[in-house]
């Protein structure tokens, strides 16, 4: 299969981002009280953006519950989620049961949350979005609560209702980042037929991903180990749940290349651990030394250590590292 050019994968992620947008309107206001203006403000596109991928706001719906559909399906495939049970123990169907399910009605038309509802979500997701600017500007440490209730336009209190501290609305903040990150790799990945393929596409999203939210993932990396041990305990206690339902997501993909007999007989848990060790470290060190943006001429040697390039020209290189070894044939 030919890999997607980097305008393709651009695409694709502005689509799963504006998925991921559209989704949190429609469970905040129901699918007859968001509007696609909204939903364009949200990610900060124009609205004929919107309707370049989707036809109309029916077709934007519709891709959002396809897309929550695959997810649910993917989480229970894997085993990080179990169906939902009838009286009696007797389990749902997946599927349409599983998507339509009083959990996930905040997407059904005519579904409204009541008018308090829709605006303390409203307000959480403003204040949300003005912490990720002052953060971003300033850094965690230099940031105060105050720059961030007057970014957000909301009194200092107010945020105290919200978010017990600082803290406390910076780990959501990253929290919020990395559903975002697998909510997009799962898109990418989930419709791949073979487990190399899928290996591929997931080294290449993730690539991506990591490029065009760089400043974040600095902002992260420059914080973690400024935080007093409890903190980062407490950190590290989120943050372990979503990572390890990625690994054994990971897992389950090698362990489907092991029984397609086209990867080494070898435990998928082992492959899983090296190859997210691998891209990990690919996309830490590439985060750190990377300047913005990265300067053209500092691509022309593939051979070079690769701090001038982008992620998505060392995607192949991983992922041939991976699946071939450093060995000479």
């Amino acid at each position: 299969m030919a890999s997607m050019s980097w305008k393709e994968r651009e695409l694709q992620a502005r689509r799963a981002t504006i998925l991921l947008a559209a989704g949190g309107i429609f469970a905040q206001k129901g699918f007859d009280g968001a509007t696609i203006a909204e939903i364009a403000r949200e990610v900060d596109v124009s609205v004929g953006t919107i309707y370049q991928l989707f036809e109309n706001k029916d077709a934007l719906q519709t891709a959002v519950l396809e897309e929550k559909a695959a997810r649910l399906l993917a989480q229970v495939e894997v085993g990080t989620r179990t169906l939902p049970t009838e009286p009696g123990g007797a389990q749902k169907l997946a599927g349409v049961e599983l998507l339509f399910s009083e959990e996930h009605s905040e997407t059904w038309p005519g579904k409204t949350l009541d008018r308090r509802a829709r605006e303390v979500q409203s307000k959480r997701r403003d204040i949300l979005a003005a912490a990720a600017r002052v953060f971003l500007e300033k850094g965690f440490h230099a940031a105060a609560m105050a720059d961030i209730a007057e970014e957000a336009g909301v009194a200092t209190g107010t945020l105290y209702n919200f978010f017990a501290s600082k803290e406390e609305l910076y780990f959501t903040l990253i929290e919020q980042k990395a559903d975002e990150l697998l909510l997009y790799l799962q898109m990418e990945v989930h419709s791949v037929p073979s487990a190399i393929e899928k290996i591929t596409r997931l080294i290449q999203a993730e690539c991506s991903f990591f490029e065009a939210n760089r400043a974040f993932f600095r902002l992260y990396i420059s914080t973690r180990s400024g935080f007093e041990w409890a903190v980062q305990e407490d950190l590290g206690e989120r943050i372990h749940g979503k990572y390890a339902a990625y690994l054994d997501w990971v897992t389950e993909i090698i362990a489907t290349g092991v029984q397609e007999g086209v990867l080494r007989t070898m435990e998928p848990k082992e492959m899983a651990q090296a190859l997210v060790g691998m891209l990990n470290a690919s996309l830490f060190e590439w985060t750190v030394a990377c300047t913005e943006p990265c300067p053209e001429h500092s691509r022309r040697d593939s051979r070079s250590n690769g701090q001038g390039q982008s992620l998505a020209a060392r995607a192949p290189r991983i992922a041939e590292l991976f699946l071939k070894g450093a060995q000479r044939p």
